[in-house]
């Protein structure tokens, strides 16, 4: 429908075409307006884009973080595993010093049966840190003893042929790991 001066007052239904032109534009306009509501602005944009570099500056530290906590996870792994070889190997010299000595005469002191031992049958001195009775039945007693030194056991294992016919066995205190080993192999026997 054209309007023009003539034509505006003009009815189209019972409505006057300037209203029904007013209605429809008003109808156009909160149409539009519903539409473009949700719709994002310069500033809406200028916003994402500054979340976006915010994020991803974010995300630049959170892998370098990462990176270095990977970094800091293969170094405590080394060092454990240095760790772990620096103790096996300090336990192991710990044990080379010591002994059990089993089918000892019982006596009131263990350290005092370990000196009777070597200086009676053994014949030879050595010098011992600490002893402890492990078992004691019907007179005999076993003791655990640590030496002062390798060399201190290196001579009473030179001598273990004078056990010959006494009931005393002298054997390596072993580690933990080592004395599960020797227990599964006496059981395959």
């Amino acid at each position: 429908i054209e309007l023009s001066p003539e034509n505006e007052a003009g009815l189209v239904g019972s409505m006057r075409i300037v209203d029904l032109m007013s209605v429809i534009k008003e109808a156009i306009k909160d149409s539009l307006d519903e539409k473009i509501e949700n719709l994002a602005t310069k500033s809406d944009i200028a916003d994402i884009k500054h979340e976006i570099g915010v994020v991803s500056n974010e995300v630049e530290a959170l892998r370098f973080e990462n990176k270095q906590l990977k970094e800091e996870v293969e170094k405590l792994k080394r060092d454990k595993e240095v760790d772990r070889k620096n103790l096996m190997w300090l336990e192991h010299q710990t044990c080379n010093k010591k002994l059990i000595f089993k089918g000892l005469p019982k006596e009131n002191s263990p350290r005092n049966a370990i000196i009777k031992a070597c200086k009676d049958i053994l014949k030879i001195e050595a010098s011992i840190s600490s002893a402890r009775k492990v078992f004691e039945r019907n007179g005999k007693m076993s003791v655990a003893a640590e030496f002062e030194s390798t060399s201190d056991v290196a001579k009473i294992f030179q001598n273990t042929k004078k056990l010959t016919g006494t009931a005393i066995q002298i054997e390596r205190d072993l580690m933990p790991l080592k004395q599960e080993k020797k227990k599964i192999f006496l059981h395959l026997k």
